[in-house]
């Protein structure tokens, strides 16, 4: 992102930020996953059970296939945020730190590469918090599914007692507290590391 005049207007500005983190930043429930050249998810504007959203990082585009909508980076916030394209724009540049009237400083460009990074760690952090909670999911659900009987509660007795452990953990992997689902996240890796 160089912004390389002081006539730039905040649309031409904001068109330099990459859509995957604008999508991201004012869109975290779409969840998008990279399939291909293309990043997909569900779109939020309609009851979406396989992914329609389409994202192309190489163009800066965006559509639903099901709602038939999209656009640039600045027509999918002027949606999210029920705002005009004017303001749409202006706030992609504030939220990205970026200068609306005068060319970026390294300062600014430096805060706009820790922003960037920030939000690096915090998607990867969030796919290993799935990935640990898909994981778990499945050993809870392979093990308890297979107590039928008292013979199955006597064969696998090491096992029964990490039942509520397990169903507290999987419950605090998906709080909505920040906090608990770091915590959950590194009780696991201490204690469960071959859960991960």
């Amino acid at each position: 992102m160089t912004i390389l005049s002081r006539n730039l207007s905040p649309f031409q500005i904001a068109k330099q930020v990459p859509i995957v983190e604008v999508a991201t930043r004012f869109l975290p429930e779409l969840k998008l996953k990279l399939s291909g050249r293309t990043y997909l998810g569900r779109c939020p504007w309609h009851d979406d059970r396989n992914p329609s959203f389409t994202v192309w990082p190489d163009s800066n585009r965006w559509k639903c296939w099901s709602c038939n909508i999209g656009g640039d980076s600045i027509a999918l916030v002027s949606r999210a945020l029920g705002v005009r394209p004017y303001e749409a724009a202006r706030r992609i540049c504030l939220d990205f730190g970026l200068p609306m009237d005068r060319p970026a400083t390294p300062e600014t460009k430096q805060k706009a590469r820790e922003l960037a990074r920030e939000r690096q760690v915090e998607q990867a952090f969030k796919a290993d918090l799935e990935r640990i909670h898909r994981r778990l999911a499945m050993i809870h659900r392979n093990i308890f599914q297979s107590l039928r009987t008292f013979e199955d509660y006597e064969r696998l007795s090491g096992l029964v007692h990490i039942q509520p452990i397990l169903e507290y953990v999987l419950d605090e992997l998906t709080s909505r507290d920040p906090a608990r689902q770091v915590e959950a996240w590194r009780y696991v890796r201490r204690w469960w590391p071959w859960a991960v």
